[in-house]
């Protein structure tokens, strides 16, 4: 809720652009924590605990957190059109994509990919963002 109580804060006024942002942030961190917790799946069933994978197995689990990457994916988009945005906000907003989706099919080493991903996919959205208004 971070940037929807900043914004109410600073303007004293309710706008859909923070909620759109407040609503990729959570998308984001929700498809994130999804992924991650799947490697806590065999301790979760075991303990009761009713995580998201616990409750609907890895596959599902996955395609539960591409969708939350899809909608935020969606949400930027709208977001930068209400902004007037730049073409710079746009190509970093298909960079982003293009990362999640990697970030989907890596196999081999999901913690480390996960960790890449975050950090890359934040400092295309920082930059993209950042040359787009300035």
């Amino acid at each position: 809720f971070g940037p929807i109580m900043a914004w109410a804060a600073l303007t004293n006024s309710f706008d859909i652009r923070p909620v759109l942002l407040g609503g990729v942030v959570w998308l984001l961190i929700a498809a994130n924590d999804m992924v991650y917790a799947i490697q806590d799946l065999v301790f979760d069933r075991t303990e009761g605990l009713k995580s998201i994978p616990a409750v609907l197995g890895v596959d599902k689990t996955i395609v539960v957190a591409r969708t939350c990457h899809l909608v935020a994916f969606t949400l930027l988009l709208v977001l930068g059109y209400l902004e007037q945005m730049s073409f710079t906000y746009y190509v970093g907003a298909i960079l982003l994509a293009m990362v999640y989706i990697y970030y989907h099919s890596e196999k081999r080493n999901p913690e480390r990919t996960f960790h890449q991903c975050n950090l890359l996919g934040g400092l295309i959205m920082l930059t993209s963002t950042a040359v787009a208004v300035l």
